[in-house]
């Protein structure tokens, strides 16, 4: 996954190896901050909700791939029946 979720995260706007150095009521940087379990927990939600559309893609494309199959089928059998015709009415003209 090099840097796959790095990037995702920066483009919804996290920095996910900053260090916080926000600090309440007066608190010294880097102690225990209640919003830190928010944003894990926000970004715990954020990663199943990738993962479930990452999931949502890969069925769709399968989908669209079985759908090309038999468009694909269908294209083969007109041409057969086309060449078909096509030789049915060569010999007759020559007759």
């Amino acid at each position: 996954m090099d840097g796959i979720v790095e990037r995702k995260a920066a483009a919804m706007g996290f920095d996910l190896w900053k260090e916080d150095t926000t600090t309440q009521s007066g608190k010294k940087p880097g102690r225990f901050n209640p919003f830190l379990r928010i944003r894990g927990t926000k970004l715990e939600g954020l990663m199943t909700s990738l993962q479930m559309h990452d999931a949502s893609i890969d069925e769709n494309v399968e989908n669209i791939s079985e759908g090309l199959g038999r468009a694909i089928d269908t294209i083969n059998k007109i041409k057969r029946e086309y060449r078909q015709s096509a030789e049915k009415y060569m010999m007759r003209s020559w007759k």
